[in-house]
């Protein structure tokens, strides 16, 4: 028995030779490693799921907040109007209804009553004011009646505004969409949608709910309400969701339209978040998006199942879910997430395995390198040996190539010798062209500086300034050495005429527009004798469109300018005031019940207890515009003291101060307030040092033009 165990203990250790353990490690290392390794694998899926369900559902949710008040808001809206407690279309009764509910849904930029005869009511809240149209049955050509009202805190209304455009059939509303979707929806408790699309009136992206309901006092009329939603703020809780340093959740619709989108630079301002909200997912500037769903619709679009693919040598995750709008719409929620994000510690451990790996069969290796190099030390001396030999005969061989690398580098030597003085004369010629340009550029800014001294010489100034605006100051700051802001004066018999105006662009095409506009104002009111404020704007409006040949077609440019412009008559201190675009300011300590009745703007009182009224402009430039109408004439009586500032946008519009933001018409508004009692000469000085210190370092963004006078 002895014997026995002897012999097997001999045998053992007979086979534990090198080459025996070396073939019994290598194989269990590496099915160790693939055990390792799928597991980490298996890790990554569920990384990858829980990531992805999270992301959409918190998405979904965001949705949920965002649709269901909108849709249970028209549901009660739908049944309030069966119990006809809406009645005729009549804006002063419906107005104040709606109003709170459009302030307190800030994603319903309008809303809509339509009924089966024709008629609409529509109501769309503006910066500050509300406007409704009215169409009554245009089948009959029944003028399309718009009015803009101001509603203070206890909705108490006044008509800020009517105009009155020519019926047709193209205002019958049973052809909208939004009408259509509601009458032919069988869903009678579920609200119909529209297909998303942009706003015709604001230009913004948005989709229409809509429901119907039969009219009880006359059973074979139709209504139909409808709410215009904003779809702005989706992308904006999408852009803003933190989903992994570089994941990104985004929103689209059946026809890959973008109805939010994903995480970017791109659209962090509102113009551009606007400009590619309903854009195709191709045309959005983030490619793996579109190559998320080219993967989603390959792999059969299968709901919230997250799906790996590989992109521009990347691996990304992606899961895509359903989200019902209605039984007929319906948008997907969509989070791609790069499988970097949230593998870096799987990767860590990845690498701390195969390093184990890799230094076992090094050091495998490393064994056997050993052993080989005990048993073949005679044959590696007898390898160097013949090494030796060859490196002399390789030696003698390099000497020769050594030798004719030197005459190569002989023969470019001279070559680059000769090289060097052809770059010797481009040189000279490069500098001659540098004093040519350089002179060039001294004539063209001494023609520009000369074209300064004609544009001032327009402009009233000195004695003749002081003849006709009496106690006033002038601050006139151009960006560029000409400017394209203007102020102009003029009498005719009692009247004096005065006005600040900013033409489109600045410098030399500024100034440009700046001449046509002096020259025009001269004919116009120095030949043609016209002193009504407005009507001066429309010859003036009417002569720029006649000089640029301006026909209102697409891509025209619309150069034109903004203008505040008042005609006072020096007798009865009574004013006229017509603006486009560019508003009036008084500060007065006296009577306001003048300008409350007008309805104009009233600041709070300042702390010398004077009191800031804005006079608000036309929202037209005298130019060719999409809405031309003719501008609007205010006439205010004015006391002795009372102040007149007129301006253009470039002051309020100047970035600078600690947070480098633009300083704002309601801080210089507040200048105008503090400074008013001063002396005019001391209220110009104060406007300047004021701007110089906001601006700081920054560059002056526009040209700066501010009249001041004293009644």
């Amino acid at each position: 028995m002895v014997k026995k165990i002897l012999g097997i203990l001999k045998t053992l250790v007979g086979w534990f030779n090198l080459r025996n353990i070396i073939i019994f490690v290598m194989p269990v290392s590496i099915a160790v490693l693939i055990v390792m390794l799928y597991n980490l694998s298996q890790t990554v899926d569920a990384l990858s799921h829980s990531l992805i369900k999270r992301t959409t559902s918190k998405t979904e949710t965001e949705l949920h907040d965002f649709f269901d008040p909108v849709v249970s808001n028209l549901l009660i809206a739908r049944d309030r109007g069966k119990a006809e407690l809406f009645g005729e279309i009549n804006s002063e009764v419906l107005n104040p209804y709606f109003i709170p509910f459009l302030k307190n849904s800030p994603q319903v930029s309008s809303m809509l009553i339509a009924s089966s005869k024709g008629d609409e009511y529509m109501l769309l809240e503006e910066d500050s004011t509300w406007q409704n149209r009215i169409t009554e049955d245009p089948a009959k050509n029944i003028p399309v009646t718009r009015y803009r009202w101001l509603y203070d805190e206890y909705l108490k209304g006044t008509m800020m505004e009517k105009w009155i455009k020519d019926g047709d059939s193209s205002n019958f509303p049973t052809g909208k969409p939004w009408y259509v979707e509601a009458i032919t929806n069988s869903f009678n408790d579920q609200p119909a949608w529209t297909d998303p699309y942009t706003f015709k009136t604001t230009g913004d992206p948005g989709i229409t709910a809509s429901i119907k309901w039969d009219c009880a006092v006359d059973s074979i009329v139709t209504k139909v309400i409808a709410f215009d939603i904003l779809l702005t703020d989706i992308s904006k809780f999408t852009i803003n969701l933190e989903v992994s340093p570089n994941g990104k959740a985004f929103i689209f619709n059946d026809a890959e339209m973008v109805i939010g989108l994903p995480g970017s630079d791109l659209f962090k301002n509102t113009d551009s978040l606007k400009a590619h909200v309903l854009k195709p997912l191709t045309d959005i500037h983030t490619p793996v998006v579109a190559e998320a769903v080219k993967e989603w619709k390959k792999n059969g679009r299968k709901d919230a199942t997250p799906f790996y693919f590989n992109y521009d040598g990347e691996s990304w995750w992606c899961g895509i879910k359903h989200f019902k709008l209605s039984p007929k719409k319906s948008f997907y929620i969509a989070v791609v997430v790069p499988e970097k994000d949230f593998l870096e510690e799987v990767n860590k451990t990845k690498t701390i395995v195969i390093s184990g790996f890799i230094l076992v069969i090094v050091l495998t290796l490393l064994v056997i390198r050993g052993y080989n190099q005990k048993r073949k030390a005679n044959v590696l001396l007898e390898k160097q040996k013949r090494e030796i030999e060859a490196q002399r005969d390789e030696i003698s061989k390099r000497n020769e190539e050594i030798m004719q690398q030197k005459e190569e580098i002989t023969a470019q030597r001279d070559e680059i010798e000769t090289q060097r003085d052809e770059i010797t004369i481009q040189r000279d010629l490069v500098m001659k062209q540098k004093d040519h340009i350089e002179e060039q550029k001294k004539e063209i800014t001494d023609s520009i500086t000369y074209a300064k001294r004609i544009q001032n010489a327009v402009l009233p100034t000195g004695e003749y300034a002081n003849n006709i605006l009496g106690e006033h100051f002038i601050l006139f700051k151009p960006k560029d050495i000409v400017s394209g802001d203007f102020y102009w004066a003029t009498e005719i018999n009692d009247w004096l005429i005065f006005t600040v105006a900013d033409c489109t662009g600045h410098g030399v095409p500024g100034a440009f527009m700046s001449m046509l506009g002096v020259s025009f104002l001269n004919e116009i009111v120095r030949k043609k004798e016209v002193t009504k404020a407005s009507e001066i704007l429309d010859h003036l409006r009417d002569s720029i469109i006649e000089a640029l040949q301006q026909k209102g077609q697409s891509g025209e440019q619309k150069d034109g300018m903004d203008i505040t412009l008042c005609v006072l008559d020096k007798k009865t201190k009574k004013l006229q005031f017509s603006g486009a675009n560019n508003p009036l300011f008084i500060i007065t300590g006296k009577d306001l019940s003048r300008f409350e009745k007008e309805g104009f703007s009233v600041s709070e009182p300042a702390e010398n207890g004077v009191y800031a009224v804005e006079v608000k402009p036309d929202k037209q430039p005298v130019a060719i515009h999409i809405d031309m109408k003719p501008f609007t004439n205010h006439d205010i009586q004015l006391e002795k003291g009372e102040c007149l500032y007129l301006l253009s946008d470039g002051y309020e519009d100047q970035f600078g101060g600690p947070n480098n933001k633009k300083f704002k018409i309601k801080n210089l508004r507040e200048l105008f307030l503090k400074i008013s009692e001063l002396p005019m000469s001391e209220q110009k000085d104060i406007l300047d040092e004021t701007f110089e210190t906001w601006r700081g370092e920054n560059e002056q963004v526009d040209d700066v033009t501010v009249m001041g006078m004293r009644i």
